[in-house]
């Protein structure tokens, strides 16, 4: 199979996967980065850890180098526009706006269902994305909110009888 169509079908299939979304941001040269991404995992508990992956050619990928600091933010249902914003570079003045800092250094969406805030640890390079690894510094998470989600090229929410099912099978 030629290796152009095994990429169309894999990038198909991976439409199929049920991801959060998420936007990284971090502050770089005085400029606020911030990039959609569906690609968060955690790592490890001891130390807690994330990785994320992020395209070479996205506008923070330069700066997220070791011990600089990011956040990952988990978007709710009612901030899709924010994904949007974030998943257009050429809307970069636009996503600012959405953003505080926290502790003068790191932006975060205070409106997020979760963040994450984290120093870089490792990076690796991989193709065309780097893989980014984030130890974990803080958390802050509010509650009785729904995680936006992406399948199948578009947003979505869980509906609401499937996420008290989630809830319940995370207890145990």
């Amino acid at each position: 199979m030629p290796e152009n169509e095994i990429t169309n079908k894999f990038r198909l299939g991976m439409r199929k996967f049920v991801y959060s979304v998420s936007v990284v941001s971090n502050l770089h040269e005085e400029k606020i980065n911030a990039i959609t991404v569906s690609s968060v995992t955690s790592v490890s508990l001891d130390p807690p850890s994330v990785v994320v992956s992020v395209n070479k050619k996205s506008s923070i990928h330069e700066s997220l180098i070791s011990d600089s600091r990011f956040c990952i933010n988990t978007l709710t249902t009612d901030e899709q526009d924010i994904a949007e914003i974030c998943s257009d570079p050429k809307r970069g003045v636009e996503r600012s706006k959405h953003f505080e800092l926290l502790d003068e250094d790191v932006p975060l969406l205070s409106g997020a269902l979760l963040n994450i805030i984290c120093r870089v640890d490792k990076v690796f390079q991989y193709h065309s994305h780097s893989l980014v690894v984030g130890i974990v510094q803080d958390v802050i998470s509010i509650e009785n909110q729904e995680s936006l989600i992406y399948q199948d090229g578009i947003y979505k929410s869980l509906p609401k009888q499937h996420s008290s099912v989630m809830k319940y099978l995370i207890l145990f």
